[in-house]
């Protein structure tokens, strides 16, 4: 698809227009960003610009969203993104290059048909349960840091294209428990599945319905093993056996 938008540059952004336009070769995307102010232009409590502040939590966050949505392309070198002159590098949800295990790796055939059409729908699903390593299972700090351990980053993350839709989500079909927390499952579809997902124009709206009791069957087994695997962790951590909780009471009478 091609599409063609008239350009209307303010004079405060010409400089770095032109500046990207000589940097960048082929084609290239930069994002300007202008009146602000109402971000707050007050100083806080700490003698510091509340409107540098706000911008500060923006852009973290704004970073951390785009090495997790794309780290596919980036991973690949497909195309580079910068947050001014600094190179962001991806961030891969399965601790790439550490102990994850794969009990599930399958490719699934989807056929349906729409029926207000009557029109076929046919593609490509990829679905990969990862069972990332615990915190006692990693390289290095450094490893084990960058894998963002925790109870909330469970659960599906979902590709169309390889582009990161849904994050840390079970979308229903379980819930989070503390047990799990190495459950990371990756599902990349083919775009002809929009349609049997009721995947809107906004990428907002994903819905597993038709697939969830095949998807429960075959991730219970699984996710029984990554709590396992959480569990074995922390009783070799604590010495390879597991304490009693009665044990101080029991001394104690």
């Amino acid at each position: 698809n091609e599409y063609d938008y008239p350009l209307e540059i303010g004079e405060a952004v010409a400089p770095f227009a032109k500046e990207f336009e000589d940097s960048v070769s082929g084609t290239g995307t930069m994002v300007c960003w202008e009146k602000i102010d109402r971000l707050g232009g007050e100083t806080s409590a700490e003698g510091t610009n509340i409107t540098t502040q706000v911008l500060g939590q923006y852009k973290k966050r704004l970073i951390e969203h785009l090495r997790m949505v794309f780290h596919k392309f980036l991973e690949s070198k497909k195309f580079k993104i910068f947050y001014g002159e600094e190179e962001l590098t991806p961030w891969n949800p399965f601790a790439k290059g550490e102990k994850t295990e794969t009990p599930i790796s399958i490719p699934i055939e989807i056929e349906d048909t729409n029926k207000e059409t009557g029109e076929k729908i046919s593609g490509k699903l990829h679905l990969d349960a990862h069972i990332i390593p615990s915190k006692y299972e990693y390289s290095t700090d450094e490893a084990k840091e960058i894998a963002s351990l925790s109870n909330a980053k469970q659960g599906f993350y979902v590709y169309r294209e390889d582009r990161m839709i849904v994050a840390h989500d079970w979308l229903g079909l379980f819930n989070k428990e503390v047990h799990y927390s190495l459950a990371r499952v990756e599902m990349n579809f083919s775009s002809e599945l929009d349609e049997f997902f009721d995947l809107d124009i906004k990428k907002s709206n994903f819905n597993i319905e038709k697939i969830s009791p095949y998807l429960h069957r075959i991730l219970s087994p699984y996710r029984e093993a990554a709590g396992q695997r959480h569990r074995s962790a922390r009783m070799r951590a604590g010495g390879g056996s597991k304490k009693d909780p009665h044990g101080p009471s029991q001394k104690l009478i």
